[in-house]
């Protein structure tokens, strides 16, 4: 199943993409729920059969109608980084301190958004292609508050989201909250929850739940936080909550189909994480002086432009959309870095962008 699954994630597809496509091609239906326990457990619905062969070809046919491959991990040459007088990677997919990170405007509102989840007790959703910032903006306000102590952050252990029960999301809470073990029954949990909730309230100290790859989370226990989040104290929350998860996410609690969630939906604020388009300029040079090196003895300021131009495209539905991601954006600079010191050129011109097949 990872190998379907990789091929979903690099040519950035959705599942509801596969789901609609699934139901065009072989007039049967397939759940976003079903599609990802196959993808991530290889658990089989039952009256589908052949599911893996299906799905090849409907991935095929996604891609061939238009889709676009994204660019794959780059290594920065050691000639590149010596031409470019580059102390580190400035586009390594990894962060060391706070000052690496360049803040743009729709990661300013997530930001906003998760901090007031944390201060006010708000029910936050924030969502994001593949490489949109999604990890960054959270371990960025995750950072910032170990160093003030602002608030408590309760993060569910589970790598799967889609297994992830109302049961254990209680348990974590009071795990991180006492030394207390959690009650048995569904009933003496929400008490005990409640009653250690109002404890940290007291006490001036608040509280924000963050659930990562949350378009996996069953649609009970979607259903179930908000119940979590109506817990209050008067008027106020006793906790505030983040759902952060991938488009598929987005359109789920927020497309036309959307019945089973909606009670869900009218309680949350939500952020979606844009590309970068037209802050590219911005970015790249945020991102190069931090590693030692200027802008300017990189790249010009057309091939830039032009850059954005080559990331700005039409969908398979004809309509023109941005596609310049941070991961993404990185990578392809270091392609065009990579390939600048083969071609014995001094710096990146739009000649050179042009020359690359996105």
């Amino acid at each position: 199943m990872l190998n379907l699954k990789e091929e979903i994630v690099k040519n950035n597809i959705s599942l509801s993409e596969i789901v609609k496509k699934f139901s065009e091609e072989y007039r049967q239906n397939i759940s976003k729920s079903a599609l990802s326990l196959f993808l991530n457990k290889g658990i089989e619905p039952k009256k589908i059969n052949n599911l893996y062969e299906k799905l090849e070809d409907i991935l095929k046919k996604i891609k061939s109608s238009g889709g676009r491959t994204m660019i794959n991990s780059v290594y920065l040459s050691l000639d590149a980084k010596q031409h470019f007088k580059l102390k580190s990677d400035p586009f390594a997919p990894y962060l060391t301190k706070l000052s690496d990170i360049i803040m743009l405007q729709s990661h300013y509102y997530a930001d906003e958004i998760m901090k007031t989840s944390a201060q006010a007790g708000l029910f936050a959703v924030i969502t994001g292609e593949v490489g949109s910032g999604k990890t960054t903006v959270r371990d960025k306000f995750l950072e910032e508050n170990k160093q003030g102590s602002r608030f408590i952050a309760i993060i569910p252990e589970t790598k799967d989201a889609g297994f992830l029960t109302a049961k254990e999301i209680m348990a974590t809470i009071i795990y991180e909250l006492s030394e207390e073990k959690p009650k048995r029954s569904m009933e003496a949990l929400s008490r005990q929850v409640k009653k250690l909730l109002k404890q940290r309230q007291a006490a001036g100290e608040k509280c924000v739940l963050i659930i990562d790859e949350a378009q996996d989370l069953h649609t009970a226990t979607l259903k179930y936080l908000k119940r979590l989040w109506e817990m209050r104290n008067g008027l106020t929350s006793l906790i505030g909550i983040v759902l952060i998860g991938q488009p598929e996410l987005e359109t789920r609690l927020y497309g036309q189909n959307n019945a089973e969630v909606r009670e869900v939906t009218a309680r949350t604020t939500h952020a979606r994480l844009e590309p970068i388009n037209n802050e590219l300029k911005a970015y790249l040079t945020h991102k190069i002086k931090q590693a030692g090196g200027n802008i300017s003895s990189i790249i010009t300021d057309d091939a830039v432009a032009y850059l954005s131009e080559k990331l700005t495209l039409a969908d398979r539905n004809n309509k023109v959309q941005q596609v310049a991601y941070p991961l993404e954006t990185g990578n392809i600079m270091k392609l065009l870095m990579n390939k600048c010191v083969m071609s014995g050129e001094e710096l990146i011109t739009k000649e050179l962008v042009e020359s690359i097949n996105l």
